[in-house]
């Protein structure tokens, strides 16, 4: 395996046998067109935003890969069209809530975003069903909420996805 930096410590990838592991530095503000796409469908990759990522926008084609799944920083305003037309994930997380999100302009034949569900960050229990996740010893993990009998919301950890996007 290699490592490769672009731009200093805009992005930091190693090349392994299964994929690519990517990490965007927090000071990367948009990603350019084709940026990362990457033919190996047939092998997952990962792709961070580090911690603080101030990304505003996705340019065209520019996440063509295939990832267990992927965390969008909130700091996101523009995803342009096509970014996420070659992108193969069932699994998206976004660092804000469903307000936030629906403020993001998102272009057309985005349909493998917003086709799919996002899970919403959340540091409570939410008073309703939905797709929420949250950090539990720093790994995602999506949350399950159970209606019970008396019009409650009981809450308990679903499962947690780990770093080789395996689900414990």
């Amino acid at each position: 395996a290699t490592d490769a930096k672009a731009d200093g410590s805009l992005f930091s990838i190693l090349k392994a046998e299964q994929g690519l592991n990517i990490t965007v530095g927090a000071n990367v503000k948009s990603l350019p067109n084709n940026v990362f796409r990457y033919d190996a469908q047939n092998v997952t990759s990962s792709l961070v935003f580090e911690q603080g990522s101030v990304l505003e926008s996705i340019g065209q084609y520019a996440i063509g890969l295939k990832l267990d799944y992927l965390i969008l920083p909130s700091s996101l305003k523009t995803i342009e069209n096509y970014a996420f037309y070659s992108i193969n994930t069932s699994k998206y997380f976004y660092e804000g809530t469903a307000e936030d999100f629906d403020k993001i302009e998102i272009g057309t034949n985005n349909t493998r975003l917003t086709g799919r569900a996002i899970y919403w960050y959340t540091d409570e229990v939410p008073e309703y069903e939905g797709y929420f996740w949250n950090y539990q010893d720093g790994v995602p993990t999506i949350l399950e909420f159970t209606p019970t009998g008396d019009n409650k919301v009981s809450t308990k950890l679903s499962y947690a996805i780990s770093s080789d996007g395996t689900y414990y």
